[in-house]
């Protein structure tokens, strides 16, 4: 719902951690939201706390340096001393369709693998969410895309789960954006951490997709940064986590620390001949396709085209969202 018709029913609210607002913390915003669906502002600050956005129409938006961020890793006990586990160590859940954020910094601050296991920052499980200059930051399994399953509804057109990043900055180790759904990355900064391995030693995977072998599209970065603070030749472009994992690379920079072979089978040969792997406009040091592994599909010349935000995610619901140019964070509050 676009923000005037917000402003009209009074869905517009404010959270401030000094009580310059209508509430001092994040949740009790949402839960208060209605709904209809709101516009709420978050004014500067760290909020230490975790989220469950499980309505409609929630649009967060930062003003300032807003930064969202907890610490339970998949190691870690609950109150009843059971680990966590991957799925509940995560800092946001998004249950409710048509969530959008801006301008915030989402963290899962609980250490890296070795120390704390899984450690998401952000899982979603809706369709039509959208993330504008955004920040994600964790280390193994930074962002969960999802499983349509758990969110009870049917795949519609082998459209599932859909969601938008535009300008953002993600970052992480070991299949730090993993799960299902259609998913475009657009214009924004993938960066693998530093695992400390030797040139040419495994410093991990950007993707873990378990594609649906109905969905069409899967993961797709288009004219993204692929950088990382590792050594040369250590980082993967992904391993399929499920048979029919699905990821494009279209017109990326890539940093020296992607491996040659670019893509990892994760011990499972079969998956070579059924994950969908594909990459073009490569450019940077990493970006030198001679060496790829054999079995990254080659995609036709006239189905590129095909590879941009709207038509990838448009759906039979025809869904239009917006580009970062025309987000609520330039019209203020």
């Amino acid at each position: 719902m676009e923000k005037e018709k917000l402003e009209e029913m009074g869905k517009v609210l404010t959270v401030s951690l000094f009580g310059k607002g209508d509430y001092t913390d994040i949740q009790s915003a949402i839960d208060n939201a209605g709904d209809e669906g709101a516009v709420i502002y978050i004014k500067e600050g760290v909020y230490r706390q975790r989220l469950l956005v499980d309505k409609p129409g929630i649009r967060l938006v930062g003003q300032g340096r807003v930064i969202i961020v907890y610490g339970i890793g998949a190691i870690h006990k609950d109150f009843y001393g059971r680990p966590y586990g991957t799925f509940r160590s995560e800092t946001v859940r998004i249950t409710g369709r048509d969530f959008t954020a801006e301008n915030i910094i989402f963290v899962n601050d609980a250490g890296p693998g070795n120390f704390a296991g899984q450690a998401v920052a952000v899982y979603i499980s809706a369709d039509r969410t959208r993330f504008y200059k955004c920040r994600f930051l964790a280390n193994q399994d930074t962002i969960y895309t999802g499983n349509p399953e758990e969110a009870g509804f049917l795949c519609r057109g082998g459209l599932e789960h859909r969601q938008y990043f535009e300008d953002c900055y993600i970052e992480g180790d070991v299949d730090f954006i993993f799960g299902n759904g259609t998913v475009v990355f657009y214009r924004c900064e993938i960066h693998s951490l530093d695992r400390h391995e030797p040139e040419g030693g495994n410093n991990g995977y950007i993707t873990a997709a378990s594609t649906r072998p109905e969905t069409k599209y899967g993961y797709v970065f288009l004219e993204c940064r692929i950088t990382g603070s590792g050594q040369p030749d250590t980082v993967y472009l992904g391993r399929p986590w499920r048979d029919y994992a699905s990821v494009v690379f279209a017109d990326c920079e890539m940093g020296a620390h992607i491996k040659a072979e670019g893509w990892h089978n994760w011990g499972n040969p079969e998956r070579e001949i059924t994950s969908r792997y594909s990459e073009w406009g490569s450019s940077g040091a990493g970006g030198n396709r001679a060496g790829r592994v054999p079995w990254q599909k080659e995609m036709p010349e006239k189905e590129r085209s095909n590879y941009t935000p709207e038509a990838i995610l448009r759906g039979e619901d025809q869904w239009k969202f917006e580009f970062a140019d025309s987000c609520l964070q330039e019209v203020g509050a």
